[in-house]
């Protein structure tokens, strides 16, 4: 399949801004980072890829002051086949 014609779809999963609280110190949580996982969508003639987004969530107060900082990502499908691009 040709890079250039093919259709990405992006679906973006975040956390409610009012779970964005650090359970040890009550601050603030930031996006630390994203995983991304990629699935096919195949439709009668047509080919997308569909990008799953996840934002993961961390203090900077204990990211700064604590031993551990603690960590959530936000919550997503699981993937039909784990590793693979397959879709339901």
């Amino acid at each position: 399949m040709d890079q250039s014609t093919h259709e990405e779809e992006t679906v973006e999963y975040e956390l409610p801004e009012e779970e964005r609280v650090c359970q040890c110190c009550h601050e603030l949580l930031h996006a630390m980072s994203t995983e991304v996982r990629r699935e096919l969508k195949i439709i009668p003639a047509e080919v997308k890829v569909v990008k799953h987004v996840r934002c993961v969530y961390s203090c900077r107060q204990c990211e700064r002051e604590a031993t551990e900082t603690p960590v959530i990502t936000a919550p997503a499908p699981r993937s039909v086949a784990p590793g693979s691009l397959a879709s339901p």
